[in-house]
């Protein structure tokens, strides 16, 4: 039984991978743009258009570089949040439903959505409720006529405290597995 579908993890990486490449792209784009400029004519001029671009070079590198570093950041966080959704939905659900289990309340876990990881385990926990719920009928079912066999015996006076103190017991262990 796997929690967490194969290809999910890889599918992640391979979409952070991606988003880094891309970035990594559109930078050297960028650059690419800001540098492709036509050189003057003539030696003097070229050489004085190569060092204006000596003296901007370090700037725009540096800005590419952290344009990068903030829209990557950026990507990752927002993927993350959607990737970890995945996974932190079904684990609220489960939470809750197991607050309610504490309660008392035997009511199956809703269904997850469709690209939900952790499928099986509320399948399995709706097995265990459905197990608990046929115990606890089960429970009560004997319990029942017992009660009426009490009833019907102190109303005929047959040692009727040592009936009374029987009765009260099955009550309890009626309560216990009713709100445990």
């Amino acid at each position: 039984m796997e929690l967490i579908e194969p290809g999910y993890r890889k599918r992640f990486i391979y979409q952070v991978c991606a988003y880094f490449l891309l970035t990594i792209a559109v930078g050297a784009l960028c650059l690419y743009v800001f540098l492709d400029r036509p050189f003057d004519q003539g030696y003097l001029a070229a050489l004085s258009s190569l060092d204006q671009l000596r003296h901007k070079l370090l700037g725009a590198v540096l800005a590419t570089i952290l344009t990068q570093l903030v829209v990557f950041s950026l990507l990752v966080f927002f993927v993350s949040l959607f990737w970890t959704h995945k996974i932190a939905g079904p684990l609220f659900r489960l939470k809750k439903t197991f607050a309610r289990v504490a309660s008392g309340d035997l009511a199956p876990m809703a269904g997850l959505r469709q690209k939900d990881q952790l499928k099986s385990v509320p399948e399995l926990l709706n097995q265990g409720l459905e197990a608990l719920g046929n115990e606890q009928s089960c429970l009560k079912a004997e319990i029942v006529p017992l009660e009426k066999e009490i009833a019907r015996q102190v109303e005929y006076g047959i040692d009727a405290v040592q009936l009374r103190e029987i009765n009260d017991q099955i009550g309890l262990v009626l309560k216990e597995h009713e709100n445990p």
